[in-house]
């Protein structure tokens, strides 16, 4: 349509009536003079998506696709993968993991808020070079990240303290699920998981999928935050990780929940457990 527009007004440029041009290139006379509204509304959304771009660089058009339906932007995924891949927005590809696929369910399996956490260590560098480790906490089954906490070194002890402090704001669950690494099998934490009825949930040696939802979670605490900046201490480090936590929790969407962010499903489980309690 818009060519065949162009065809009239340059026809009428050479001395042909517009009326006979409309009618010799088929053209509603009406018409002639439309301007698509669609540019207009498509420039808004890709000024909304190269912010989103910039504030969260390791987001792919899924992830920004559901943070903009949460935020009101009446747009189709097919649409917004269009407008994603024309104004070339698309992150290079990760070269995919080969999974391996045994059929074998985890047990326990979760199901409800507060039944399984996972938590496992993750480490990086600061800018003098010295070793951090971050201790990450999170509830399976709705990915709310309870905690990450890093420090330079970490004994049985320690763990437990975090621990300590996390059931206190969220209760107690009643599996953790880890890898037999020295902090989470020693003799110091398991009588602190008895008298508090944790019970252990160790994945077998060697098999780190096993705990794949801590394996996740860190795979992206990598690409969001430790690849992204460079710590000055734990102090920065700290208040790093707990900003980007809170972004993990309540804007960064999450595909195995609608992509909702974790905690409204977190949170919103726990108003329907009191609902029912009450």
């Amino acid at each position: 349509m818009s060519a065949r527009r162009s065809w009239v007004r340059h026809a009428n440029r050479q001395g042909l009536a517009l009326a006979q041009g409309c009618q010799l290139f088929g053209v509603a006379r009406s018409a002639l003079n439309y301007a698509a509204q669609r540019p207009v509304q498509d420039a808004k959304l890709v000024a909304w998506m190269q912010g989103i771009v910039r504030m969260y660089p390791d987001w792919g058009y899924r992830l920004a696709h559901g943070r903009a339906v949460n935020c009101g932007w009446p747009v189709s995924r097919n649409r917004f993968h269009r407008l994603w891949q024309k104004h070339h927005l698309q992150q290079p590809l990760r070269v995919p993991q080969r999974k391996i696929i045994t059929g074998a369910r985890l047990d326990p399996t979760p199901f409800i808020r507060n039944h399984i956490g996972c938590y496992d260590f993750v480490h990086d560098r600061d800018a003098a070079g010295r070793m951090i480790r971050c201790l990450t906490v999170k509830d399976e089954a709705t990915a709310y990240a309870l905690a990450i906490v890093p420090a330079l070194k970490y004994s049985a002890e320690d763990v437990q303290h975090v621990l300590e402090r996390l059931v206190q704001t969220y209760g107690y669950p009643a599996y953790l699920r880890s890898d037999r690494g020295g902090e989470f099998i020693a003799h110091e934490l398991r009588p602190w998981l008895d008298d508090n009825h944790i019970k252990p949930a160790y994945i077998d040696a060697g098999k780190p999928w096993q705990n794949g939802s801590s394996e996740s979670f860190n795979g992206t605490l990598r690409r969001g935050c430790l690849n992204r900046y460079e710590f000055h201490g734990i102090a920065d480090a700290t208040i790093r990780m707990e900003e980007w936590r809170r972004i993990y929790n309540e804007i960064r969407p999450h595909g195995r929940l609608g992509y909702q962010p974790p905690a409204s499903a977190y949170f919103l489980e726990r108003f329907q457990e009191r609902k029912q309690v009450a």
